[in-house]
C-alpha cells in the first residue's frame, strides 16, 4: 500500500521516484493498485478518480459525473476495494458505487460547454480529439478524454450549424466546410485559411444558402462542393481559389461521393443522382428519399444513408440489399456510415449499428452500452489516420474501442436466473442449478430469464436462445433476457441460452433438459388399449360382413330353391292343366267323329272352352316368366281385363270393380299367380253355378291389402261341405301369405276375402 499527502511514492528495487498527481486534494481518501492495468488510482473529492500509469508516467482523470452520471461535486469517498476488475467505493451521500476497469466498447468525450451538441469531429497527429460544437466553435480533448484548455476564441472563425463537412487531408491538416468557413485548418500551427468569402463572391451566392455545406476531394487541391442545388469545381492555391460551375440539380444537394472510377454520386433531399461526363442520371430504386450520406467501401459498393433506411448498391448502382427496422436496425433515420475491418459502422437517430456484410449480421448499440446518447447528428462521424472511429451526437463524442472494433471478446458464464411454469414463479428449485426438468402435460408453458455473468459488463452482452424440439434456429434476442414458450406439446426438449460480447463468440451455453409427460390418452398403454379395441371392432365388423355375406348366400340359395320350386310348379300346372284340357279336347274330337249332327254344336262349344283354358294357362305361364314382380295397381288392371274378356260369353252378368289403392305395394310373381288363380276360380265358379247377375270385385291397399270378390247368386249352405276347390284356394292363399275367408248363405250369394298386413312392407 502506498500512502501520501501531497504526492505518491513508488518503491523500486533500483531507485525511489516522486510521482506527481497534479493538484489533488491534500488528503487522499483511498488508494488502490491495479495490477491488470499497471496503474494506481486515487479517490479525490474535486477530481473524482485519478489514474496514474507508472509505465508511461501519465495521469488520467475520471470526473465524478462520469461515474455517477451526475455533475454533482458534493461527494466524499471513504473506502475503495478492487474485485472482479471493478472498483467498489463507499461514498457520501451516494452509498456504494462501482466503476468498471474492464475494456469498454465506447469511450465518451463530453464537453463542459453550454452545449454538448457536436456537429463535426477530427483528430490531430498527437491523437487529440476535436469536437465541432453547435454555435460554440471547437472543443479539444486529449487522447485520454480529458478536456483541454479552450482554444483562443479570436483564432476560431468556425460557425458550425446543422450540416458540415470535415475530413482529414494529413495528420495535422483537415478540410472544413461549414456555414462561414471553406478551406484548410492546420492543427499543429493552428493556421486558418478561409476561402468562403472568395467562394461566395465567385459564385454570387448568398451566405444564407450555405445550409448543407457538402464537399468532397477529387485529388490534390481539387474539390467538388455544393451551394444549394449547384455543384461547383474548386481548385485551391496558396492565396487564390478557382471556381467553376459543374452542374445544377433539381433539388438541394445534401451529400457528395467521388467513386473510384471517376463517377460522382450526388445525394439530394429528393433522391440520388449519378454525374458522369456532364450528364445527370436519377437512380430510380432509391426513389425520392432524403440522402444523408454516401460511402464507397473497399469492394466498390455504395452505402446510401437516408431518412428511410440504409441502401447497399453494387458498382453498377443496382440494389443489393436494403437495411431497415424490418431486418435488424433500431431506427430508419440513418446519418452516415464508416468502414472498418470490412465492416460498416453507422449512426442513426436511435443509437449506433454495426453490419458484417459477409455474414449478413447486424449488431446494435444504445445509451446503455456507453453511447453519449441514442441520438446522433448529420455529418458527425470521422475515421482518423490510425483507424480510430468517432461518432458525435447531442451529448458529445463516442470513440469506439480498438479491441471492440476487432471483435473483442471475454470469458464469462451464462446462467438461468428465474423460471416460470404456467406464468407462475417456480419456488421449488434454484434456477441457476437447473439441468433437468420433468413436468406433467398440463404444465406446458415455460418462461426463462437468463443473464451472462461478466463482472460490471453484463449490460454489454447480447443473447441468443433455442428450444431444441420447438425452434428450428437460434432466436437472437439482443439485450432481451427472457424467453417464453406457450403450450408445448408433450415430449423431450432442450433449452439452450448463450451470451456474446460481439455477436460471434457465444460463451458457455446453459442447457436445461426438459421432459413434458403426455396425458394418459397419449401414453403407450392407452394407445395399445385403443389398438386392441380397434382390432376387436374390426374383427366384429369383418364377422358381421361375413355373416351378411353368408346370409346373402343363403337367401340366394333360398331364392334359387324358390325358383326351382316355381319352375316345378309351372311344369306341374302345364302338365295338369294343359294335359287335362288337351286330353278333353282330343276326346271331344273323337266323340264328334262318332256323333250325329244334333250334338255337333254342343261338342264344338266344349272344344272351344277347352282351347280357351289352354290359352289362359299359357298366358299365365308367359306372364310369370316375363315378370319378377308386379304392383297392386297393375295386378288389379290385369285381373279386370281378364274378367271382362271372360264375361263376353255371358251377356247377363255385370262386373263391378272397386279400387281404393292409397299405398304402393309390390307383389312377387308367384304371389300374383296364386292370387290370380284364386280370383279366376272364384269368378268361374260364379259363372257356372251361382246364377248371379252381378260380380263385385273390391281391392283396397293401405295398411292392409284386402281383395274381396262376391256375387248375388243363389249361394249354398257351408255346413254341407266346401269341396276340393275351396281347399285349393285356401292353400294358394297361405302360399301367397294371405288370410283366406269364405262366406256363403243360401239365397244370399257368396263372398271371398283375401287379407294381408303390409304396414312394414310399403314402398
Amino acid at each position: 500500500m502506498f500512502l501520501g499527502e501531497y504526492d505518491l511514492r513508488k518503491k523500486s528495487m533500483l531507485k525511489k521516484k516522486r510521482i506527481h498527481m497534479g493538484n489533488p486534494d491534500p488528503f487522499y481518501k483511498a488508494l488502490i493498485h491495479i495490477p491488470s492495468l499497471q496503474q494506481l488510482v486515487v479517490t479525490d473529492q474535486e477530481k473524482g478518480l485519478v489514474f496514474f500509469d507508472y509505465d508511461f508516467e501519465e495521469t488520467a482523470q475520471y470526473p465524478t459525473h462520469t461515474i455517477l452520471g451526475s455533475s454533482s461535486k458534493e461527494i466524499i469517498f471513504h473506502h475503495a476495494s478492487l474485485k472482479d476488475n471493478c472498483l467498489w467505493m463507499s461514498t457520501d451521500p451516494f452509498g456504494v458505487i462501482q466503476c468498471s476497469l474492464s475494456d469498454k466498447p465506447f469511450y465518451h468525450f463530453k464537453p463542459s460547454r453550454k452545449t454538448a451538441v457536436t456537429k463535426g469531429i477530427f483528430t490531430d497527429a498527437e491523437g487529440n480529439v476535436y469536437g465541432a460544437l453547435l454555435n460554440e466553435g471547437l472543443v479539444k480533448f486529449d487522447k485520454n478524454g480529458n478536456e483541454m484548455p479552450e482554444l483562443e476564441s479570436e483564432k476560431e472563425p468556425f460557425q458550425f450549424q446543422a450540416f458540415n463537412t470535415i475530413f482529414s487531408i494529413a495528420p495535422d491538416s483537415v478540410f472544413i466546410h461549414c456555414f462561414n468557413y471553406l478551406g484548410y485548418y492546420n492543427t499543429r500551427a493552428k493556421a486558418f485559411n478561409n476561402f468562403k468569402p472568395y467562394f461566395l463572391q465567385a459564385t454570387k451566392s448568398d451566405l444564407n444558402l450555405s445550409f448543407y455545406n457538402q464537399s468532397v476531394r477529387i485529388r490534390g487541391k481539387e474539390f467538388l462542393t455544393s451551394s444549394d442545388r449547384k455543384l461547383w469545381y474548386l481548385h485551391f492555391s496558396e492565396k487564390d481559389l478557382k471556381v467553376k460551375l459543374v452542374s445544377e440539380f433539381p433539388h438541394p444537394i445534401s451529400a457528395i461521393c467521388s467513386s473510384k472510377d471517376g463517377t460522382f454520386l450526388v445525394g439530394t433531399i429528393q433522391g440520388l443522382y449519378v454525374w458522369k461526363k456532364n450528364k445527370i442520371e436519377f437512380i430510380e430504386p432509391i426513389g425520392t428519399r432524403f440522402i444523408k450520406h454516401i460511402l464507397q467501401d473497399g469492394h466498390g459498393h455504395f452505402w446510401i444513408s437516408t431518412i428511410d433506411g440504409l441502401w447497399l448498391l453494387d458498382e453498377n448502382l443496382k440494389v443489393m440489399k436494403a437495411f431497415s427496422t424490418q431486418n435488424g436496425l433500431l431506427n430508419n433515420f440513418i446519418y452516415g456510415t464508416v468502414e472498418s475491418n470490412q465492416e460498416i459502422w453507422g449512426s442513426s437517430n436511435y443509437g449506433l449499428f454495426r453490419i458484417d456484410p459477409a455474414h449478413e449480421k447486424i449488431s446494435t448499440y444504445q445509451i446503455t452500452d456507453g453511447l453519449q446518447s441514442n441520438e446522433f447528428n448529420s455529418g458527425t462521424f470521422f475515421k482518423s489516420h490510425d483507424g480510430k472511429i468517432f461518432f458525435g451526437g447531442i451529448n458529445g463524442i463516442n470513440l469506439i474501442n480498438d479491441h471492440f472494433q476487432k471483435n473483442f471478446s471475454a470469458e464469462f458464464n451464462t446462467v438461468i436466473t428465474s423460471l416460470k411454469i404456467n406464468d407462475h414463479a417456480d419456488s421449488t428449485r434454484a434456477p441457476w442449478t437447473l439441468t433437468n426438468l420433468h413436468l406433467p402435460h398440463e404444465k406446458n408453458t415455460l418462461s426463462f430469464s437468463f443473464a451472462g455473468l461478466f463482472p460490471s459488463q453484463s449490460d454489454r452482452l447480447i443473447y441468443r436462445y433455442k428450444m431444441q424440439g420447438s425452434d428450428r434456429d437460434w432466436v437472437y434476442s439482443g439485450k432481451e433476457r427472457t424467453a417464453r414458450y406457450a403450450s408445448l406439446s408433450p415430449g423431450s426438449y432442450q433449452f439452450k441460452v448463450a451470451a456474446s460480447m460481439n455477436g460471434e463468440d457465444w460463451k458457455s451455453e446453459s442447457i436445461v433438459s426438459i421432459f413434458i409427460a403426455p396425458p394418459f390418452w397419449l401414453t403407450w398403454w392407452f394407445r395399445a388399449f385403443l389398438v386392441i379395441a380397434l382390432a376387436i371392432i374390426i374383427a366384429g365388423i369383418v364377422r358381421l360382413i361375413q355373416h351378411r355375406k353368408v346370409k346373402r348366400e343363403i337367401e340366394k340359395q333360398k331364392l334359387h330353391l324358390q325358383l326351382e320350386e316355381e319352375r316345378q310348379r309351372i311344369s306341374r300346372d302345364l302338365h295338369d292343366n294343359m294335359g287335362a284340357y288337351t286330353s278333353a279336347l282330343l276326346s271331344n274330337v273323337q266323340q264328334m267323329q262318332q256323333k250325329t249332327d244334333e250334338t255337333f254344336a254342343k261338342d264344338l262349344a266344349h272344344m272351344q272352352q277347352n282351347a280357351e283354358q289352354i290359352l289362359s294357362s299359357l298366358r299365365e305361364t308367359i306372364w310369370v316368366l316375363n315378370n319378377k314382380s308386379i304392383s297392386v295397381q297393375d295386378f288389379a288392371d290385369a285381373f279386370k281385363s281378364n274378367c271382362l274378356k271372360l264375361l263376353r260369353s255371358f251377356q247377363g252378368i255385370h262386373l263391378d270393380a272397386q279400387e281404393h289403392i292409397t299405398t304402393s305395394y309390390i307383389l312377387s310373381a308367384p304371389t300374383a299367380i296364386h292370387l290370380n288363380k284364386i280370383l279366376m276360380e272364384a269368378v268361374q265358379n260364379t259363372l257356372k253355378h251361382a246364377q248371379a247377375k252381378n260380380i263385385i270385385v273390391i281391392i283396397h291397399c293401405g295398411e292392409q291389402l284386402l281383395i274381396e270378390i262376391k256375387d248375388d247368386g243363389v249361394g249354398f249352405e257351408t255346413e254341407r261341405g266346401t269341396g276340393n276347390g275351396l281347399h285349393n284356394m285356401e292353400w294358394r292363399a297361405s302360399q301367397a301369405g294371405f288370410r283366406f275367408q269364405f262366406f256363403s248363405e243360401k239365397g244370399k250369394g257368396t263372398r271371398i276375402e283375401l287379407v294381408k298386413n303390409i304396414g312394414s312392407e310399403k314402398i
